[in-house]
């Protein structure tokens, strides 16, 4: 996810961004990352990894309850990436992303 393109951003964020679905969608587990990348960055990805038996709207809720302010704005930027893009989302989707986006900015 290079949508965190902020210059003052650091590079935890970056990272952060670039591994935020690691847990999720390979077969790499929290520890992994941590030895990749360091514990911070790692607890960020940490937040940012959907349950599997969390619905969506408690996962943005977690998001914006951790107080990881690296996480929140990573996944804002996974948002706006996938919002970038709305004319290709279900409707559905389109909704969830765009109520997620306006959780998580209050």
């Amino acid at each position: 996810l290079l949508a965190v393109k902020h210059e003052w951003l650091d590079a935890s964020v970056y990272l952060t961004g670039l591994l935020h679905d690691v847990i999720e969608d390979t077969d790499l587990e929290f520890t992994d990352v941590v030895d990749l990348a360091g514990y911070d960055v790692a607890s960020s990805v940490r937040v940012l990894t959907r349950l599997p038996e969390e619905t969506y709207a408690h996962y943005i809720y977690r998001v914006e309850a951790s107080g990881d302010e690296v996480a929140r704005l990573v996944k804002l930027a996974d948002l706006h990436d996938h919002l970038d893009q709305i004319e290709t989302l279900k409707p559905t989707l389109a909704k969830r992303y765009v109520r997620a986006l306006r959780n998580l900015t209050r």
